[in-house]
């Protein structure tokens, strides 16, 4: 597992020292939203690996899985929403 936190820059953006500029290849995406707290994650993990990914007959592809926060919620809250995005061909 290589677990990399980013934000989305301009692509003029400078990084500070010690940071990196990493580009996520074009591709399609299999989206699912987990809604509540951050500390339930899990179960919305397993229904996404789980149930929504099989059942909907795609094929995974390289490239890097996702989760998508908006830094303007508080997640820790029942209606936090995040997306968990899986690759897909």
């Amino acid at each position: 597992l290589h677990y990399v936190a980013g934000v989305e820059v301009s692509t003029d953006f400078i990084a500070p020292t010690g940071f990196e500029i990493t580009t996520i290849p074009a591709g399609n995406y299999l989206s699912l939203d987990h809604v509540g707290s951050i500390m339930e994650l899990a179960p919305s993990y397993a229904e996404a690996y789980g149930v929504a990914f099989p059942s909907a007959g795609l094929e995974m592809r390289e490239g890097p899985h996702l989760e998508i926060y908006d830094a303007t919620l508080d997640p820790m809250s029942d209606s936090y929403v995040m997306g968990i995005a899986i690759p897909i061909k």
